[in-house]
């Protein structure tokens, strides 16, 4: 072969024009090759981008969707009268705490820790949980806690029962 391409060299530009032809056959191959897999990232770019975007959405309304649910349905509601809402506002602090608050290391042994925990929950307004506590504290004899006890009552809208342990504490008292 090599001996006829030396004696025809029409043979020999033909093959040449072969081999060129051949390599751009290749480089055009792969140039459509790589603009299709370029259109194949593109579609899978923004059909990913799509995608997240998608679920991002469904989350956030589900999200909203959960919140309102538990808003208006699970949670638990205690609205307190509007007569009494003034009251626990802004005079709550100086006319209903009749017990002796400290903040300090060192405070005085008047109160027991069950009382000192009851009380404090009732000065800071958390009455559902200072309720039982102070329950327990009437079944002492506490008429102090019998009071904190109507009045955290009335905090969580309670009026039949307020009406019912005020009136026991005036009747202790005497």
């Amino acid at each position: 072969m090599e001996s006829r391409l030396e004696a025809e060299p029409n043979l020999s530009a033909d093959l040449e024009e072969l081999r060129i032809f051949m390599v751009a056959a290749r480089a055009n191959v792969l140039e459509e090759k790589m603009n299709m897999l370029k259109e194949i990232e593109k579609k899978e770019k923004t059909k990913t981008s799509f995608f997240w975007w998608k679920w991002l959405s469904l989350l956030f309304i589900l999200g909203v969707m959960g919140y309102l649910f538990y808003f208006f349905t699970l949670r638990e509601t205690t609205r307190m009268a509007p007569k009494y809402k003034g009251i626990y506002a802004t005079r709550f602090d100086d006319e209903l705490i009749l017990h002796k608050t400290m903040r300090s290391a060192v405070q005085p042994v008047t109160l027991t820790g069950e009382q000192r925990r009851a009380y404090e929950l009732y000065s800071i307004q958390l009455f559902d949980e200072a309720a039982p506590l102070l329950n327990t504290l009437w079944t002492e004899k506490d008429t102090l806690a019998l009071f904190y006890l109507g009045i955290s009552e009335i905090g969580q809208n309670n009026e039949e029962k307020r009406m019912e342990i005020l009136k026991k504490n005036r009747t202790h008292q005497v």
